[in-house]
């Protein structure tokens, strides 16, 4: 996975995760790319966000989920699989061991075909390299 992206995610993130501590409703992000409307439309699909609507062709609004009888937030952690000097890579044998780690979790793959999650990675049969999973 290139550099560039790995450090688009996490600073994505880092700006979702300090909004959910300051229990904002919702936030802006400035940077818009391709791939993170990729990743907009995966949280968005599974329920992790309530939605996102792009302002200008830079700048996207976030509306975060939370329980609204304890007032958390759905996302409780985020973990970065590869980082800088160590890359994970999850062959498609590893799929049935991982989920059984992470069950609850959302996970995210970088594959030949793009930016995947685990469900599209099995239909596909492919692996790579492990992103990030949101427990």
């Amino acid at each position: 996975m290139q550099k560039k992206r790995k450090k688009e995610l996490e600073h994505f993130f880092y700006f979702y995760s300090s909004a959910v501590q300051k229990q904002k409703l919702s936030f802006f992000y400035p940077f818009l790319t391709q791939n993170l409307l990729i990743i907009l439309n995966y949280l968005e699909k599974e329920a992790i966000i309530a939605g996102y609507y792009i302002q200008n062709m830079q700048k996207v609004k976030i509306f975060l989920r939370y329980q609204i009888s304890k007032n958390i937030p759905l996302i409780k952690k985020i973990i970065f699989f590869s980082y800088r000097g160590r890359k994970r890579f999850l062959p498609v044998k590893m799929f049935k061991s991982f989920m059984q780690y992470y069950p609850n979790s959302f996970t995210l793959v970088a594959t030949k075909y793009g930016i995947l999650n685990l469900k599209q990675c099995q239909e596909l049969n492919c692996g790579g390299e492990l992103i990030l999973s949101i427990i």
